[in-house]
């Protein structure tokens, strides 16, 4: 790679370490008092696309807000409904669909206490 190439990705990495501390502002709106950080949604968003393949990048984006919403919610800010009812009217693949009747069905510690060998309750 040449030094000029090799400089530009040095800058771009700083800047990207900076959107650990930008917190993503629509949750204000909902009444998160503190929302994540957009590196925290970039990373999700990046997770959701690379686990199902068949998600175009808008759905994956569309699924991390929904699902941001959802555990929001579960946290007792009931504004983020919005969200959540937004994002998923806005998928347009059948797996991005599929996923996000699966993260509705699910509580957000579900995961917790199948990994604690706990039911559902």
């Amino acid at each position: 790679m040449a030094g000029d190439d090799l400089s530009a990705v040095g800058r771009f990495l700083y800047e990207a370490g900076t959107l650990k501390h930008a917190r993503r502002t629509g949750w204000w709106m909902a009444g998160v008092r503190d929302p994540e950080s957009v590196a925290e949604h970039s990373w999700r968003t990046a997770l959701i696309a690379t686990i199902i393949a068949k998600l175009e990048g808008a759905d994956a984006d569309k699924l991390e807000c929904m699902l941001q919403g959802i555990e929001y919610k579960a946290q007792g800010y009931e504004n983020a409904q919005r969200w959540i009812d937004n994002s998923r009217g806005r998928l347009t693949t059948e797996t991005a669909n599929r996923l996000a009747d699966e993260l509705l069905a699910q509580g957000s510690i579900d995961w917790l206490r199948s990994a604690l060998g706990e039911e559902r309750g």
